[in-house]
């Protein structure tokens, strides 16, 4: 996010560099590839075709205007100068002006979505410790006749029998039950 202000072209304080500081400004953010929303006061209005170099710029690195309506009211104009410019459009809900008294510029806001992935539910099978009694499993645990398993031939063999024996002291009491969850759709391929 950021913030920023372009004096008018009146000012002595405009760089005559300041397209140029934008354009690799927002070189600089556009390699990251990440959602950028830039706020402030660019004395452009937007409401009007001019300044073509500077909103240029803005349309090269794909930013878009999301603010509508006129920030400053004078009594002989209406001008949008006062902005929220983003690369990601989708991400901006909603966006208001507000009047005040405070200055002659109008406040401007935003609402930005928390999350904007689609959430899909998604099975999983898990245990379910509600009813689970640690002594009991214990308990059963030391009633299984072991040495069954050291006669066993083959590794093979011995693992089948005692991972049956293993699921079914634990399916008696931690039983898998399958749960509903939301899984954010681009971490989903993760999982299947």
């Amino acid at each position: 996010m950021c913030i920023m202000y372009r004096p008018p072209e009146s000012s002595k304080y405009l760089s005559n560099d300041f397209n140029a500081h934008l354009h690799e400004m927002l070189g600089k953010a556009s390699e990251k590839s990440q959602e950028t929303i830039l706020l402030g006061d660019l004395n452009v209005n937007f409401l009007k075709q001019d300044n073509k170099d500077l909103k240029s710029i803005l349309n090269i690195f794909g930013y878009k205007q999301m603010i509508q309506k006129p920030t400053r009211i004078a009594e002989a104009s209406e001008t949008l100068i006062d902005v929220i410019l983003t690369n990601k459009p989708s991400n901006v809900v909603k966006t208001e002006v507000i009047p005040t008294s405070i200055g002659d510029h109008d406040m401007i806001g935003c609402a930005r979505k928390i999350n904007h992935l689609r959430f899909k539910p998604r099975q999983i099978i898990c245990r379910d410790y509600k009813s689970y009694l640690p002594e009991a499993m214990n308990n059963d645990l030391e009633a299984v006749d072991w040495t069954y398993f050291h006669c066993c031939r083959h590794v093979n063999e011995a693992w089948s029998i005692m991972k049956s024996i293993l699921s079914n002291i634990f399916d008696r009491h931690a039983p898998k039950i399958c749960k509903n969850t939301l899984v954010k759709q681009r971490c989903q391929e993760t999982y299947q």
